[in-house]
């Protein structure tokens, strides 16, 4: 059986086996903290699309293609990294 996950006000109070980075590579590349997994939802490229975007379209369109490529991204590392490493918490 999996651990509960648990929530807290004081998340600074808590030791994290592992922490996820969903940020872009270019962002996880400029700041991080001491070692996160990077999976980025969206990568540099799809970011700088729905940068522009925001402009051009109504929001909810580019809110549509924002959610079809962040459901697209965490789909892929479900199957693809988190089934192929052993993140279980110790």
């Amino acid at each position: 059986m999996s651990a509960l996950l648990t929530c807290t006000q004081q998340p600074w109070t808590v030791t994290y086996s592992k922490i996820i980075d969903v940020r872009s590579l270019s962002e996880f590349t400029e700041y991080r903290i001491a070692y996160p997994i990077n999976v980025s939802v969206l990568n540099d490229a799809e970011r700088a699309k729905g940068g522009t975007l925001y402009k051009q379209v109504p929001a909810f369109t580019k809110q549509k293609l924002d959610t079809t490529l962040v459901s697209k991204n965490i789909s892929q590392h479900l199957s693809q990294y988190f089934a192929a490493n052993d993140l279980s918490v110790k």
